[in-house]
């Protein structure tokens, strides 16, 4: 206080808090001394404390509190990110089962749902293309059968045809008439082929 300032002490005693004043007094710009008093300020920090107390137990309940509401809201939506993800390795990995994803209004249930609708587009397609596949697997069959009938089929007149025409070429038979005979085997074969080929 003789430095033309207020001061203050604090004592800390076994019975509480003590603060000693001082105020320097000034009259017309004039110094006449300084006027000290002491007050017991014990209630007042204790209950300062307290205050401080509760105020920690509120700062740690509320951080508690928070701290559960982010880890349930987390939850909520890292749960249906791991339902997705498990979702895309099955369709990485080719197996096309239906993943049940619960729906929701957001954009993690948005994305979910057009997930599922891609999945059983691709279900779809798959069933489509399995059956354009046993289509395809089964007229190849037809078509091999077929290849061997005609082949079968065509194997006794194409032997005929050429044994009859190296008959008629080495001139087995000189008479006419078997040559004749000959040309008209080899046409009745050659007509049944050709039937053969146009059925």
């Amino acid at each position: 206080a003789f430095n033309n300032k207020a001061a203050y002490t604090i004592s800390h005693v076994s019975k509480g808090t003590i603060i000693k004043f001082a105020y320097p007094v000034y009259l017309h710009d004039e110094f006449y001394g300084v006027i000290r008093f002491t007050a017991d300020y014990s209630a007042l920090f204790t209950h300062n404390e307290q205050l401080l107390q509760h105020f920690r137990v509120l700062t740690m309940a509320l951080f508690f509190g928070v701290f559960c509401i982010a880890l349930l809201l987390t939850q909520q939506i890292i749960k249906p990110l791991r339902q997705l993800t498990i979702a895309t390795k099955q369709l990485a990995n080719r197996t096309f089962d239906n993943v049940i994803l619960k729906p929701s209004s957001d954009e993690v249930g948005q994305l979910a749902l057009q997930f599922s609708k891609m999945q059983k587009e691709i279900n779809t397609y798959i069933s489509q293309i399995e059956a354009e596949k046993e289509k395809v697997i089964k007229l190849e069959k037809e078509r091999l059968t077929l290849f061997q009938n005609v082949t079968h089929e065509l194997k006794t007149p194409i032997a005929l045809i050429q044994g009859y025409a190296e008959g008629l070429y080495d001139n087995i038979n000189e008479d006419q008439e078997s040559r004749n005979f000959y040309c008209e085997v080899i046409i009745d074969e050659a007509n049944k082929m050709n039937t053969m080929v146009k059925k």
